[in-house]
């Protein structure tokens, strides 16, 4: 009888090979839970997304896929972004990446890092042994080998979300599970001061578009406008039946604040008014774990744990949005995956679409 074909015959050659089976390719895989980064260089706007063990970026003029990182030894648990460079948190390391190259990696951490923070040139990682490392890591000063600053935080202040506000020198503004936040100055390893905080733990902050002014999300569902300065809460919200994930405000001269929840939800309050403005209802099945106004325009980007990246255009003259463009895979693990007949092109299902 006719002999099958070898594994050799059949497989051809790399050359010839689908960029969609290029190994370090994760096909259907948009994004994780790992909150994505919204990076403007030059004229362009970019999305950096995390995939497990590395990361891809999108240009947010289309949602093309400009790069996929090499994989790297550990799942990605924070990014950081400077020009062409990527700070990538795994475990207690924090990976340099320019393009495909790993330049080095910042190690001074005994446990995983779960917060990194730009503080003026300085890269700032929290680990979840609340050690706090502040690294130089730009231009011809740069040092990779040991931090230049350390800082070991108090055992009642367990960071849940980090804050560098604007025009603040050397300092950080660190939110805690109790509810409570502090201002540190981090050169001089001092608190600085102590808000009591609203009784429920901090798990968003968001700078405004004034100095000293921050939106602050809670798991509560609750939402303040607080002046730091004054230490005086100056607008209050609630988000129903959800926590609250991320924070963003617009910059193209509209006064609306963006909050998500862990429920996929997505809601628009206007400042002027103190009010609800619009609500996207179920934006993601899932967590959102990213919302991004892009600067400068009236578009927010927002990323699920539905393993989908979406930008949502507000032309609506009464404040609602429509869905500009999306990137999505399956949100649950495909249960079948079969080739059309070409053998090049490949169709995939899952238990959630």
């Amino acid at each position: 009888g006719k002999s099958r074909p070898t594994l050799s015959q059949q497989t051809p050659p790399c050359g010839s090979m689908s960029g969609f089976l290029t190994p370090y390719r994760a096909a259907g895989f948009v994004t994780d839970s790992t909150p994505a980064v919204v990076h403007r260089q030059g004229s362009q706007t970019f999305v950096v997304t995390s995939i497990g063990r590395s990361y891809q970026i999108y240009n947010c003029a289309n949602l093309r896929m400009r790069f996929v990182s090499p994989q790297l030894p550990g799942r990605i648990r924070a990014m950081e972004l400077h020009r062409d460079k990527a700070f990538v948190a795994i475990g207690g390391e924090v990976h340099v990446v320019q393009r495909a190259e790993v330049l080095g990696v910042l190690r001074g951490h005994a446990r995983p890092v779960r917060h990194m923070v730009w503080l003026g040139e300085l890269l700032v990682s929290v680990c979840a042994g609340r050690r706090l490392n502040a690294w130089r890591v730009l231009g011809k000063d740069a040092e990779l080998d040991e931090p230049a600053l350390t800082l070991q935080l108090p055992a009642e202040l367990t960071p849940s979300v980090l804050l560098h506000p604007a025009t603040y020198l050397n300092k950080l503004l660190i939110a805690c599970r109790s509810g409570a936040l502090e201002l540190w100055n981090v050169r001089s390893g001092k608190r600085v001061y102590r808000f009591e905080g609203w009784g429920s733990a901090v798990s968003a902050l968001e700078q405004a578009t004034a100095v000293d002014v921050v939106a602050i999300g809670l798991e509560s569902g609750q939402i303040f406008v607080h002046n730091l300065r004054e230490d005086a809460t100056l607008l209050t919200f609630t988000m129903e039946g959800g926590a609250i994930r991320t924070l963003s405000f617009r910059t193209d001269g509209v006064p609306i604040l963006a909050s998500a929840s862990n429920r996929g939800h997505v809601a628009l309050w206007q400042l002027d008014g103190a009010k609800l403005v619009s609500q996207i209802e179920y934006a993601h099945d899932g967590e959102v774990r990213t919302a991004r106004f892009l600067a400068g325009e009236p578009v927010l980007l927002t990323t699920g744990t539905d393993n989908s990246l979406k930008m949502w255009l507000f032309d609506d003259p009464s404040g609602g949005a429509r869905l500009l463009r999306s990137r999505s895979g399956h949100a649950s693990a495909p249960t079948r995956v079969r080739f059309y007949s070409d053998g090049i092109t490949s169709a995939a299902a899952g238990a959630a679409g």
